[in-house]
């Protein structure tokens, strides 16, 4: 069938008389002209550069950048949306100051923790420092335990292992909550149940598959939960310029505006009398 196309545009494009135009050239140019521009232009240093420029930035994407990422979103939670199922939970009244503590979250568990455990295995010997590469006997799923152990002793390994049997254990009960809650919404209270029978499955399936397996999974998962999430996100950024813009006006420059403390006009309307009267549903500074 290729031969057959190709013969029929071979005899189409024989005859084909030359254009007006000063840059169209005949079938019996191809060889002289056309055919050889594609070796002529492929090798000057203009293409020679963005060649080797799409190649390093290529790498740099598929490397340290997409794994930076994949793992970042399991320890910060970032762009999920995942953390403002209980951020509304909140009896904050002004929704700017609990932006700002998921702000923080996200600021300390990346600069100050994900930096301290860094340094931790940086100096422990564990990474070699002239390749980026573990060093030589040392298990990759137990770096940060082995790491611990050799600057802090036995004790650091403990605390290490210790503190992610408990990280793992509240990670496991949080998102149970955010799927049971999502699930409420969508199907009714009722399908809580069945929802917990198959995340208590998903937990023991996921505990015994491949680690590598187990990560292209959640990164799978994460990237379909992050893409409408972003896009809320996109939608909403007017609102809150509008939230923020007036929580600076009030708080920092004193001004003399009335607080906006939602996009809904009931909930802003009793919101503000709770404020008014002191009573900001439950407690607050």
């Amino acid at each position: 069938m290729y031969g057959v196309v190709s013969a029929l545009c071979y005899f189409l494009a024989r005859d084909l008389p030359a254009r007006s135009s000063q840059n169209a050239y005949r079938f019996s140019d191809f060889p002289t002209y056309v055919f050889s521009s594609i070796f002529r232009f492929a090798f000057v240093p203009r293409a020679l550069a963005g060649g080797i420029a799409g190649s390093v930035l290529k790498n740099i994407i598929d490397g340290p950048v997409k794994n930076g990422c994949k793992r970042g979103i399991f320890s910060n939670e970032a762009g999920l949306g995942s953390s403002a199922m209980i951020h509304s939970n909140s009896s904050v009244m002004e929704p700017v100051r609990q932006g700002m503590w998921g702000i923080f979250e996200v600021f300390f568990d990346t600069m100050i923790v994900c930096t301290v455990t860094a340094m931790v295995v940086l100096l422990s010997g564990a990474i070699d420092l002239e390749t980026g590469l573990s060093a030589e006997g040392i298990n990759d799923s137990v770096l940060v335990s082995e790491a611990f152990a050799d600057v802090f002793g036995r004790g650091g390994e403990w605390f290490v292992t210790i503190s992610i049997m408990i990280f793992a254990f509240t990670t496991v009960i949080g998102w149970s909550q955010y799927g049971a809650k999502v699930t409420e919404y969508l199907f009714g209270e009722k399908s809580v149940k069945f929802y917990r029978v198959i995340f208590t499955a998903a937990v023991i399936f996921g505990a015994v598959l491949e680690p590598s397996l187990a990560w292209d999974i959640s990164d799978t998962f994460n990237g379909l939960m992050m893409i409408p999430n972003l896009i809320g996100i996109l939608t909403l950024v007017p609102l809150v310029i509008r939230l923020t813009r007036n929580y600076t006006d009030r708080r920092i420059y004193h001004m003399s505006v009335d607080p906006m403390l939602s996009y809904d006009p009931y909930l802003q309307e009793d919101f503000a009398e709770k404020m008014k009267t002191g009573e900001k549903n439950g407690k607050e500074e």
